[in-house]
């Protein structure tokens, strides 16, 4: 499967306390059909990014 950069934005990374949250936008988590609980990848590339990979988009 091909993937694409579908969403680049600095600032939909938030620090709340000791934690850092990573902000996807409504009418992606929609159009993706992704609920709370789904398994996620979350992988830091060695230039500082993150690939987030959700498992329904891998399995399908």
């Amino acid at each position: 499967m091909e993937t694409i950069e579908i969403l680049k934005a600095k600032e939909q990374v938030r620090s709340i306390g000791n934690s850092t949250y990573v902000c996807i936008p409504r009418y992606l988590v929609r159009s993706k059909k992704i609920i709370p609980g789904d398994p996620v990848g979350v992988s830091v590339m060695s230039d500082g990014t993150l690939k987030i990979v959700f498992e329904k988009e891998a399995k399908q």
